[in-house]
């Protein structure tokens, strides 16, 4: 099973995205990313990361695709990996559409890469 921990919950990813998921995982299921305040300091990240990391042991997935927040993501990853969890990141092909002084970004999912 893939669990989702990032900001796009499964229902926003593309077909291409879930079939690719689909099967590599077989199954996947959603946890939602949580909202990293700013002005937090490193030891309240800390408690936050081993807060999550309790969850995904509970959850036992094959893999995590874990996007979102810099600082967070790289403790999370950093720690997952050192009790042998798979994470794994999207690749995407980024495309800008500029229409006078607005610009439009879209990502067009490529594959999943391991950290």
């Amino acid at each position: 099973m893939l669990l989702n921990f990032s900001n796009h919950p499964t229902k926003e990813w593309t077909a291409n995205q879930k079939n690719i998921a689909l099967e590599q995982y077989t199954t996947i299921q959603d946890l939602s990313f949580p909202s990293i305040d700013p002005h937090i300091d490193s030891s309240e990240l800390v408690m936050l990361v081993k807060k999550y990391i309790i969850q995904i042991q509970q959850i036992n997935p094959t893999a995590i695709h874990i996007m979102g927040e810099h600082t967070f993501t790289f403790k999370m990853v950093s720690e997952l990996q050192k009790i042998d969890f798979l994470c794994i990141a999207s690749t995407t092909k980024r495309k800008a559409i500029q229409k006078g002084n607005k610009k439009t970004i879209y990502f067009d999912f490529v594959k999943f890469r391991t950290y």
